[in-house]
């Protein structure tokens, strides 16, 4: 059904003039729009953590309490009396975790140096790139490389943070 719409302007000088249109009864507007682009895991931050420094380093970004993030380490640094290590394992030819007394390896929001580095980065990859998820707490986070003698130890390994967007 159709219906009719009639619109009378009248001007200052008595002149009037009447515009006629149609408009189709329950009309749909349909808008073609290309559907959501999926999400994918996006580097919002990125930082070198010195392997020497027993103090570490602490992320810009505060990470939001309850948010999904990925961490991912990468690179290679020289550890432990001249032996390469990277995120988590040292001694490429026989890898290793833990050495003597410290669970070697890139340890994020751990202040303590032990046995038990957290996070666990995984099993070893010769790539040396480990992902992990991690819940973000409302507040930054502090990336301390896990060592009981720092003054051998030189390079540094990538940290980056990565949101889904």
């Amino acid at each position: 059904m159709r219906g009719v719409i009639i619109i009378v302007v009248l001007s200052a000088c008595g002149f009037s003039t009447a515009i006629e249109t149609t408009a189709a009864k329950d009309a749909q507007v349909t808008i073609d729009a290309p559907p959501d682009a999926p999400l994918v895991w996006t580097v919002v931050e990125g930082f070198a953590v010195d392997t020497a420094s027993p103090t570490g380093r602490q992320s810009t970004m505060v990470l939001a309490a309850g948010v999904t993030y990925r961490l991912r380490v990468s690179g290679v640094a020289v550890v432990i009396d001249g032996i390469s290590g990277d995120g988590e394992y040292y001694d490429f030819a026989s890898p290793k975790d833990v050495a003597c007394c410290e669970d070697v390896g890139l340890g994020i929001d751990d202040p303590t140096v032990d046995t038990n580095t957290l996070p666990n980065w995984g099993p070893y990859n010769p790539q040396h790139v480990y992902e992990i998820d991690f819940i973000g707490k409302g507040a930054r986070i502090k990336a301390v490389y896990q060592d009981t003698v720092y003054g051998n130890n030189t390079g540094s390994l990538m940290l980056e943070i990565l949101e889904l967007r």
